[in-house]
């Protein structure tokens, strides 16, 4: 179902009883450039990222609900505004690293006092900061192993995140389904292959990803064609 007209110069993250924001249009077809210099560091994981692809579990839903209550647990409805399950763990079928993918919403990303301490008891670890990409933070926790994005109201993210993942999901994406399962399959066996511990697994599929936003987007009625969303997320 399409969520704006391709003339509409703002729209809303509304979703479910979340009430969301306006966000320009240009963020959201706006694709972001990772920036190492841009990263303040705060620790490093203390259990590595599992670096192979598997067949689609029926455990990772149940895995976001087991670490989504306990952030509820600790994290005030005030602050948390906004949690959504992401990413490939997050399609029926798809292939992925046993990484679960979330994405949260805070009254304000830059108050970490008010939000980090309950996310810390719920167990997660912060890693970095991102000023540069609207102030996110990046967090994760080892058990259910998990990658936890935090960002504030007016960040674009959480909803390219949301229209990738419904636009999967839906009957139109299935070819893109299949050809994003296949992509990853292929990256992690170049990963393999090239015994490179600085492979960028996620730089190897960013054009893939790309590309389908665009027809997610499409799909969504941000942009009229897909040509229309290649010119606007250039300028």
């Amino acid at each position: 179902m399409a969520i704006a007209k391709p003339t509409d110069d703002f729209i809303s993250t509304a979703t479910g009883s979340y009430p969301g924001v306006l966000v320009a249009r240009s963020d959201v077809l706006q694709h972001y450039s990772f920036n190492p210099a841009g990263i303040e560091r705060i620790s490093h994981r203390t259990v590595p990222t599992p670096m192979q692809i598997e067949p689609y579990s029926s455990a990772w839903p149940t895995s976001y609900a087991v670490l989504a209550a306990r952030i509820h647990a600790h994290l005030p409805a005030t602050e948390l505004l906004y949690m959504q399950h992401v990413g490939s763990t997050s399609i029926p079928n798809m292939p992925a690293k046993p990484v679960i993918d979330i994405d949260i919403v805070v009254r304000d990303v830059t108050d970490e006092a008010a939000y980090r301490p309950g996310l810390e008891a719920a167990g997660l670890q912060f890693l970095c900061r991102e000023p540069e990409w609207w102030g996110h933070r990046m967090t994760y926790a080892a058990e259910p192993y998990a990658n936890v994005h935090i960002f504030g109201p007016e960040a674009p993210e959480p909803l390219r995140h949301r229209l990738f993942r419904d636009y999967l999901l839906s009957e139109a994406g299935g070819r893109d389904r299949e050809m994003y399962a296949d992509k990853k399959r292929k990256v992690m066996q170049e990963w393999k292959e090239s015994g490179d511990a600085k492979f960028m697994y996620n730089d190897r599929k960013e054009e893939t990803v790309r590309d389908i936003l665009g027809r997610a987007f499409v799909h969504a009625g941000i942009v009229g064609s897909e040509e229309e969303y290649i010119k606007m997320s250039k300028d």
